[in-house]
């Protein structure tokens, strides 16, 4: 089955930590490994952040959608205990029960029964490796914009946009749509900088205008929908009024 709804993200990620897990190994091993972060606490708890929302998510679209949905919910406050992050420290045998066979089954009918109404696009394996490359090229390029508030800000949307793409199982297609959508709109909000900034640097005039392209193609990528394709012509055109 595709992962291109929460609840069968969801399952994917649980599946995993079942399968790496055994009974005197620390709950926070099993999830660096089934979330593919490193062994840190901070990591480990945004990551665990994530997939309760992804799991409140599954809670209201089953609500939202389906006719009887406390059947199709009733294991979910095991769930919730299951993925706490308050439970990092305790032993997988602890945590695992939460998961046992019947509460997976029922999380699957989930994922089943929202194949119907949810199809969200996940980034091919490609698709993500093209894109953080770009991203991590950029991350070192703006080391020679001046300003440092300019440069602050296009790191930090730089890095949303690699930490969603990166973790795009956990924060699902609205989130990285979401963080596309601001890094182009910060060019409005912040487009006295951006201007001074290529006024005192013309370097500065290229690397503004790469991190344009950039967000634009990973925009074009998701294809987004109408109303942020045409946030990204809208913010070519204004870095085009800025640069000329």
């Amino acid at each position: 089955m595709e992962l291109n709804n929460p609840a069968i993200r969801l399952h994917d990620v649980l599946n995993k930590s079942i399968e790496v897990g055994s009974a005197n190994v620390k709950a926070r091993d099993v999830w660096a490994v089934a979330l593919s972060v490193s062994n840190d606490d901070v990591e480990i708890t945004s990551a665990l952040i994530k997939l309760y929302r992804q799991l409140e998510n599954v809670v209201f679209l089953v609500r939202e959608n389906h006719k009887h949905p406390e059947r199709m919910l009733k294991d979910f406050e095991r769930l919730r205990r299951g993925v706490s992050p308050a439970n990092i420290n305790e032993y997988w045998h602890q945590v695992s029960p939460n998961f046992e066979a019947g509460v997976m089954a029922r999380l699957e009918s989930c994922g089943i029964f929202l194949d119907d109404f949810i199809q969200e696009k996940l980034l091919s394996q490609e698709e993500v490796d093209a894109i953080v490359f770009k991203v991590e090229e950029l991350e070192n390029s703006i080391q020679g914009l001046q300003s440092k508030e300019l440069r602050l800000l296009i790191l930090k949307r730089l890095r949303e946009v690699k930490s969603a793409v990166l973790n795009q199982k956990l924060s699902g297609y609205e989130d990285l749509t979401n963080f596309v959508s601001a890094s182009i709109g910060d060019l409005y909000v912040h487009h006295e900088v951006v201007a001074s900034e290529i006024e005192r640097n013309t370097q500065s005039k290229d690397i503004v205008k790469k991190y344009t392209e950039t967000i634009n193609e990973v925009a074009t990528t998701l294809t987004l929908f109408e109303k942020t394709r045409s946030l990204g012509v809208q913010a070519v055109n204004l870095l085009t009024s800025l640069t000329n």
